[in-house]
């Protein structure tokens, strides 16, 4: 018959098998006396006899403890020893040691990783694995869940029209700005009406501006969108303001105030005649929308004059403009190409022979420059 060993109602339920071996020898001394639990037949029931019954229990074939066995025994003889013990909780079915081929449950340890990967629209996403501790297992659910990113404001501001004098009166208008997250009531905008770092106009929601320029000049004009997050864009435009100019029939000299230059028509340099044109037409945004920037090569133009009314006419296009005195003339055109308006301005120089200048397609969609040579034919 096996022997067969009864522990106190305290041992119960707190350990497996092995466990009630070790409770048996280390918590109840009393009890684990029993001459069965002797295994290496040493006489003495220690922690070693505890060691070989954990080993033989967790099916080790091989029960070294590294310690001398006592004469007599072998790993084979201590094996059974250990095999013929039975462990009986009180009031509780008793079970035998010897280990199947199953001896323990698996114990299931959770893990859980969590990592935020910022992508395009960003993601947070949740790994969840259990391992055992009899076999491992894992298995790998991913939840991911989009979580807003902001993104910075378009900015954007028209100029009408897009060249003047002293006179015009220009309208700034940045309703073109918008923020793929903000409404644009909610968007803030300030200006810098020459670019030179100072901001003449603080942050508010005006988008829309009515401006003169009191003298001629090349202004830069900058704009700053911010959105609700905090992120902002720039823009930043160029027109051309030219003095204001006006013919009389008077042969006085030159009479000039602050905002009118009167200029006799006798003094105005003659520049009508036939020529040939070539030189560079810039784009400043090359896109689905804007043409490449091209090689203009010896194209015919005419310039005609009346008085100091002087008309440029270059590609089918007629430029207006006003001679002075100082051998160079400022020259305009509004047109519609495919629909769009069309500006330019652009100013010769007599002495220099070069024709240059600005021009501006659709409320500023495309923008560029010319640099031209003007050579007068025979």
């Amino acid at each position: 018959m096996s022997n067969v060993l009864v522990l106190s109602s305290s041992c119960q339920g707190r350990l497996g098998m092995a466990g009630l071996a070790l409770c048996s020898i280390f918590l109840h001394p009393l009890e684990a006396m029993s001459a069965v639990l002797d295994v290496d037949k040493n006489g003495v029931v220690d922690a070693t006899d505890g060691v070989l019954i954990l080993r033989r229990l967790n099916g080790a074939s091989t029960l070294d403890t590294g310690v001398q066995l006592p004469s007599g025994q072998t790993n084979a003889t201590i094996i059974e020893n250990i095999d013929a013990i039975r462990f009986d909780a009180v009031g509780g079915a008793s079970t035998s040691v010897k280990p199947s081929a199953a001896t323990s449950s698996p114990s299931t340890v959770p893990a859980t990783t969590t990592s935020i990967k910022p992508t395009g629209t960003s993601s947070l996403t949740t790994t969840s694995s259990s391992t055992t501790s009899s076999s491992t297992t894992s298995s790998v659910s991913t939840t991911t869940t989009s979580v807003p990113v902001n993104t910075p404001p378009v900015a954007f501001f028209s100029v009408t029209p897009p060249s003047g004098d002293t006179a015009t009166k220009f309208n700034i208008n940045a309703s073109g700005s918008s923020d793929k997250e903000d409404a644009f009531g909610t968007l803030q905008f300030r200006w810098d009406w020459n670019n030179d770092g100072v901001w003449e106009q603080n942050y508010s929601s005006e988008a829309n501006w009515n401006l003169t320029f009191p003298a001629a000049t090349t202004a830069n004009i900058k704009l700053e969108v911010k959105d609700s997050g905090g992120l902002t864009s720039t823009y930043t435009k160029q027109i051309n303001i030219s003095a204001r100019v006006t013919t009389t029939t008077s042969t006085s000299s030159v009479k000039t105030t602050s905002t009118t230059t009167s200029i006799a028509a006798s003094t105005c340099t003659n520049f009508a005649g036939n020529y040939l044109v070539s030189g560079t037409i810039t784009s400043n945004m090359e896109n689905d929308y804007c043409d490449p920037s091209e090689t203009v090569t010896n194209e015919s133009g005419v310039i005609k004059q009346t008085g100091c009314a002087v008309s440029f006419t270059g590609d089918g296009t007629v430029y207006n403009g006003t001679a002075n005195t100082s051998n160079s003339v400022s020259v305009v055109a509004s047109s519609y190409e495919s629909g769009m308006p069309l500006n330019e301005s652009y100013t010769f120089n007599k002495t220099t022979g070069k024709l240059s200048g600005s021009w501006s397609w659709g409320y500023g969609l495309c923008t560029g420059s010319v640099n031209f040579t003007l050579t007068k034919m025979p």
